[in-house]
């Protein structure tokens, strides 16, 4: 899941009032596209924390028919406006033939292929450090020593473009009250996963209204090496503000935690997730107290 599919689904929730997503089945991706990166329950479940999304379904197949609508009872179907042939059949005629296609337009400039390459490259460079074939340059102190001795030499190249206005649209509009708990939790969120979601749906849990700080390329590349981030900073903004938990995100946070960042957004909990990484160099590093 990357941030155009997030933005197909916005667009596909903007064109009715209920929007039913399928995740399709592993069986079927395998033949049609090879390997899945995550299974179908994964998917579903990734789906299911997305705030445009009103219903999901599980393993549904890779070439939907108009029973396939029927049976969970939807009126259209909504695709990208990237012809879709499979086995020599367009898989949207059949919707629009019969007055039930909705198209929306492709967001550019994002690829699972191309996400796909960074992880196989990042994979590899893991295996040469596993090895010890490669240095380890994920730590800070090995990033200002050797700074180019990694697989991938920098973050992704940006060739997304997060507009105001998208930004906006993914954006909730809601403030935080002056009674409200406010919960604060912060991280790469890159590729953001089942995993990731499941961490902002505990911390909004923790009280009412929640902050998660996003931190920059730059700060991603120096704390765990300058084999990332995989998803880039503006990518990585808008997938975190598709969550339903997220209240509103900080974008390029301090990766140490500092007291104006708790008064000039009135923090009254801080989240921490132990047993990761960047938890480890965060309780080295930060100023308050996780609570």
């Amino acid at each position: 899941m990357h941030s155009g599919h997030y933005n197909a689904i916005r667009q596909a929730k903007a064109m009715g009032d209920i929007l039913v997503c399928g995740a399709n089945a592993d069986e079927d991706l395998q033949r049609v596209k090879g390997p899945t990166i995550m299974n179908d329950a994964e998917r579903a479940e990734i789906i299911s924390h997305c705030k445009f999304v009103d219903e999901v379904h599980q393993c549904t197949p890779y070439i939907p028919d108009l029973a396939t609508l029927d049976m969970y009872n939807c009126s259209h179907y909504a695709h990208g406006d990237d012809p879709v042939i499979v086995d020599g059949f367009d898989l949207l005629k059949s919707f629009a033939d019969v007055g039930r296609f909705k198209v929306f337009k492709r967001t550019e400039g994002v690829s699972t292929t191309d996400i796909t390459g960074r992880l196989l490259a990042l994979a590899e460079h893991t295996l040469e450090i596993e090895n010890g074939t490669k240095t380890n340059d994920s730590t800070p102190s090995a990033m200002v020593e050797s700074p180019k001795n990694a697989t991938i030499s920098g973050p992704p190249t940006q060739k997304f473009l997060a507009t105001s206005r998208r930004i906006m649209n993914f954006a909730n509009q809601n403030m935080p009250g002056a009674n409200d708990t406010i919960v604060y939790i912060q991280g790469a969120f890159d590729l953001l996963h089942h995993g990731h979601l499941k961490r902002l749906e505990m911390a909004k849990k923790l009280g009412d209204f929640l902050y998660v700080g996003i931190w920059d390329d730059e700060m991603v590349r120096y704390y765990k090496g300058n084999q990332y981030p995989i998803i880039s900073l503006q990518e990585r903004i808008l997938m975190t503000l598709a969550c339903k938990h997220v209240d509103d995100v900080v974008i390029g946070a301090p990766f140490i935690i500092t007291e104006d960042l708790i008064k000039s957004l009135n923090i009254k909990k801080v989240v921490s997730i132990v047993n990761t990484k960047e938890d480890t160099v965060l309780e080295k590093h930060s100023t308050i107290d996780p609570m």
